[in-house]
């Protein structure tokens, strides 16, 4: 997790800290550094100790400890004292992992997090990027004064040569109270949803997470069985976080479809591929309430043919035996939307609900309210008016950090349709 944070520091916290920087003491950085960091770096530290050190650190202090994203990110249990770094022409700070502890007696603290809260406008040195080497990738990080980075302790990193200018800095640590990187991330997820989620009027929210299915690659376990359960202890845990939070979970599984499109698979090992898998993620479910879970099933994001994709009443008795509460599936795709026909010999088992696709990610073409009506209609007239929620065939994007095929103001206009046919929808199936 690498997070950069805009405006921790005012212009007014900015002015008061740089007049308090400028009547401090310094010395040689390296002699705080531990054994391997202490040959690469070179930099000055400013001395705390004096009275005008403790008035800078109760400026700064409050606002890490008290800024919530940083509060949400790291669930601080301990900061660190501050260190104020200066780095002039020539200085820099070579590549090191920061030291697993810090301090000693009662401030000795575990460094899970550390950051950078930048004293300096960037126009004002050359260099001095803090370029941090994450998931395969160097992050190069320069931001303007204010703004602070927060970022692992353990990451491979470094802050390229100033050639020019000076470079100040306010570093530190952060110990967390969850010890898991993994759990914290979930955490954190969770409590950014719930943030956006207080700052509308909405009835409830669910939040989705991968399936076991699709998941990685086994190079450890004898078989495909033993590792698709493995995921599932491990699913387990990020599922009770979702839902002890008050979310709604909606397990995303766009591999089912996969496993009945396997031609290296005879029909009978297609099928019983399938229902081992089920199997799995019922177990990735154990202890859940159904009625906390959505089952999302579909064949992928992208534009194309479709003509390859296996139709949904040949997964349907697999799809049903998922323990959740509503199944969420394509029915807006021109490619599977007949398939509402099968609700006519098929029985939605009592209490649950489905959540049918009625306007597409597959095509730009926003669709008419009333076409979205009659797709409601459709399905409410086979399963019960109350057991329909009318939703999207799938996420427009995986990741939030995706570019859509579908232009997002493309998307937007085709939200707000469904919305206008469901209206619609529902002035038909109670008026």
């Amino acid at each position: 997790m690498l997070l950069t944070l805009s405006g921790v520091l005012s212009p007014t916290d900015l002015e008061e800290a740089r007049g308090l920087i400028g009547t401090l003491g310094w010395r040689d950085g390296a002699e705080t550094a531990g054994g391997t960091a202490r040959a690469v770096k070179r930099n000055q530290q400013a001395d705390l100790t004096s009275r005008t050190g403790a008035q800078l650190r109760q400026l700064l202090k409050p606002k890490l400890e008290r800024h919530p994203v940083i509060r949400a990110a790291a669930q601080p249990r301990q900061f660190s004292k501050l260190i104020i770094s200066r780095t002039g022409e020539g200085g820099g700070y070579g590549h090191h992992v920061d030291n697993p502890f810090m301090g000693a007696g009662e401030s000795r603290l575990r460094t899970d997090f550390s950051f950078t809260l930048f004293l300096s406008d960037p126009d004002t040195y050359d260099g001095g990027e803090l370029e941090i080497e994450l998931a395969g990738m160097t992050q190069s990080v320069k931001l303007p004064a204010g703004d602070l980075v927060l970022y692992p302790s353990t990451t491979l990193h470094r802050v390229a040569p100033v050639s020019d200018g000076v470079r100040l800095a306010c570093v530190g640590w952060i110990e967390s109270s969850v010890p898991d990187a993994a759990v914290r991330e979930i955490l954190f997820d969770l409590e950014n949803l719930r943030s956006a989620a207080d700052k509308v009027d909405c009835v409830e929210v669910f939040m989705p997470s991968a399936a076991v299915t699709g998941v990685g690659f086994n190079e450890y376990y004898s078989t495909e069985e033993e590792y698709a359960f493995a995921l599932a202890d491990a699913f387990n845990e990020e599922y009770r976080a979702i839902v002890d939070a008050g979310f709604l979970l909606q397990v995303d599984d766009p591999f089912l479809p996969n496993l009945y499109m396997d031609k290296s698979l005879e029909e009978k090992e297609r099928i019983a591929k399938a229902a081992m898998y089920v199997d799995a993620v019922n177990h990735s479910l154990r202890d859940i309430p159904e009625e906390k879970v959505r089952f999302h099933t579909c064949y992928g994001i992208n534009q194309g043919p479709r003509i390859y994709e296996p139709d949904l009443p040949d997964m349907i008795d697999q799809v049903l035996r998922v323990n959740a509460g509503a199944y969420s599936f394509e029915a807006g795709n021109p490619r599977h939307e007949h398939e509402y026909h099968m609700w006519e010999t098929v029985k939605l088992p009592d209490g649950k609900l489905v959540i049918p696709g009625v306007i597409t990610h597959a095509s730009s073409v926003v669709e008419h309210p009333q076409l979205v009506a009659e797709r409601i209609v459709r399905f409410a007239e086979r399963v019960g008016r109350e057991n329909v929620i009318a939703s999207a065939d799938c996420g427009f994007s995986s990741q939030a950090m995706y570019r859509t095929e579908v232009e997002p103001r493309i998307v937007w206009a085709k939200f707000r349709s469904l919305c206008e046919g469901a209206k619609i929808a529902s002035d038909i199936l109670w008026r």
